[in-house]
């Protein structure tokens, strides 16, 4: 979420909502199937916390693993965005 943030703050852009937060995405960050993907880890997410829902060992390591994909897919891009960014103000 907090790759999400800063994605959104790049562009002047903030956000409560974890699901806006994650659309932000959709076609600049990642495909639509990796936006879905983080949809369903955030209503897990939601069902763990609010409604004490437990996942499997087996789970847990599959979405921990494509998450790091992910991060690694778009941590570099919002860097790119960064220094761009940097560079008009400096």
């Amino acid at each position: 979420m907090e790759l999400c943030h800063a994605a959104l703050a790049l562009e002047g852009f903030k956000t409560i909502s974890h699901e806006c937060a994650i659309e932000f995405l959709r076609g600049r960050y990642i495909s639509d199937d990796e936006v879905e993907f983080l949809h369903r880890l955030r209503k897990k997410r939601h069902s763990i916390k609010y409604y004490g829902r437990i996942l499997s060992e087996e789970s847990i390591k599959r979405n921990v693993e494509k998450g790091k994909e992910l991060f690694l897919k778009i941590r570099p891009k919002i860097e790119e965005n960064l220094f761009t960014w940097k560079k008009k103000i400096f």
